[in-house]
C-alpha cells in the first residue's frame, strides 16, 4: 500500500496546526522548519537568502559552477551575517513553535545554512526566542557530511549543498529515528519535493508545506539595489584581496 505524501502551499505558519491534529498519534509526528525567508528573515533583503541566490546567479551566469560560486561567495556571507539580524516572518512564529514544543512534538530545523554559519545562526534565533535544541531528537553532535559539509547541532542540520532529503534519512538512520509522519515547511519548492521523495524512498508519511509567505518580496528583490551598500560594506569590512569580487562588486 502506497503512503500518504502530499505538497501544499500556503501562505500562513498557523497551516502547521491543520496537519498535526489530524491523527490522534501526534506525539510520533516530526516537524521540520527550514530557517531562512521560512522562520526568520532580513527585512530589506541584503546578506539574506534572496541576495545570497542572486548573488551565487550572477556567478553562473559568468561561466562559475555552483561549488565555485558558493565557495567565492560564502566568506564574504560570513563577513555579513553578524551585521544584520533576523526577524521573524511572521510575528506569530516564535511563540507557535514554543507551543509545539511545550505541547510534546518533536520539532527540528533543517537549514541549507553551512556549518561555519553556526554560532551566528543560533545568536540570530536565541534573539527571536528560538531554541530548536528544546526539542531535539539527539543531544550529541552529528556528523552528516555527504558530497559538502554537513552536522546536526542543537537540534539543526546545516546541509550545506547536499540533498535535504538524503540528508535528513541519514539522521533518521544515524540516530535510529523512526517518525509517523513528517511535515517539512521550507519557502523553496525544490528542498520540499527533496525530501518528499526521501520520504517516500523510506516509506514515512509525509506533508510538504511550500511557504509562500515572502514571494511578493523575493519576487521583486533587486539585488543591483544593493550595490552601492555592498561596496560600503567591503570597504570597511574586507581586506583588499581577501575575497573575490566581480567588478560592480569593487
Amino acid at each position: 500500500m502506497p503512503i500518504k505524501s502530499r505538497i501544499i502551499e500556503h501562505d500562513d505558519i498557523h497551516e502547521i496546526l491543520k496537519h498535526i491534529y489530524d491523527t490522534h498519534h501526534y506525539h510520533d509526528i516530526l516537524v521540520v522548519l527550514d530557517i531562512d525567508n521560512t522562520v526568520g528573515e532580513y527585512k530589506d533583503g541584503f546578506g539574506g537568502d534572496e541576495w545570497f541566490s542572486a548573488k551565487i546567479k550572477q556567478r553562473m551566469d559568468a561561466g562559475a559552477s555552483m561549488d565555485t560560486a558558493v565557495a567565492e561567495l560564502l566568506p564574504l556571507n560570513l563577513k555579513i551575517l553578524p551585521t544584520i539580524w533576523l526577524e521573524p516572518v511572521q510575528d506569530c512564529t516564535p511563540k507557535l513553535i514554543r507551543f509545539l514544543q511545550d505541547i510534546g512534538i518533536a520539532m527540528m530545523s533543517l537549514t541549507s545554512r553551512s556549518f561555519p554559519t553556526m554560532d551566528h545562526t543560533l545568536a540570530q534565533l536565541h534573539r527571536m526566542d528560538i531554541d530548536f535544541s528544546r526539542s531535539a531528537l539527539h543531544a550529541h553532535p552529528v556528523d552528516l557530511t555527504m558530497r559538502d559539509t554537513a552536522h546536526h547541532r542543537h537540534g539543526i542540520i546545516f546541509s550545506g549543498q547536499n540533498d535535504k532529503g538524503e540528508l535528513l534519512v541519514k539522521f533518521f538512520q544515524t540516530i535510529d529515528y523512526h517518525p509517523k509522519k513528517v511535515i517539512f515547511i521550507d519557502d523553496k519548492l525544490k528542498y520540499v519535493e527533496q525530501v518528499e521523495r526521501a520520504m517516500a524512498a523510506a516509506n514515512i508519511p509525509f506533508i510538504g508545506i511550500r511557504y509562500s509567505h515572502l514571494d511578493e518580496k523575493v519576487k521583486n528583490y533587486n539585488v543591483a539595489d544593493h550595490d552601492a551598500r555592498l561596496q560600503q560594506f567591503c570597504l570597511e569590512f574586507v581586506e583588499p584581496g581577501s575575497l573575490v569580487l566581480s567588478r560592480n562588486e569593487k
